[in-house]
């Protein structure tokens, strides 16, 4: 189950990507939520996915859903969670 959340979810986010590409920071006006907000759903996603049973952490899907939340609203190691998802990475892998 949660390896189709990640594909639903890295579908989202690589839509976000293009659609930042090509609006520009005036993209994020076209949400609810700011932009901090969506950093915070999209890591707390990453976080979610990785935490669990379901061990999908070595999996194409994650590493890039992964790599394009920090690719748009940069790396989880500089948020105060950073230290909690590098230890749940390490336990899951």
């Amino acid at each position: 189950m949660k390896l189709l959340s990640c594909a639903d979810k890295l579908a989202n986010i690589r839509d976000i990507i293009n659609d930042h590409e090509r609006q520009g920071e005036s993209f994020w006006n076209t949400f609810n939520a700011t932009r901090d907000d969506q950093a915070w759903y999209y890591n707390s996603m990453i976080l979610s996915i990785a935490f669990g049973d379901e061990l999908i952490t070595d999996m194409p899907a994650f590493k890039e859903f992964k790599k394009c939340v920090e690719g748009i609203f940069g790396n989880l190691k500089s948020d105060p969670l950073g230290h909690m998802f590098d230890t749940i990475i390490t336990q899951n892998i």
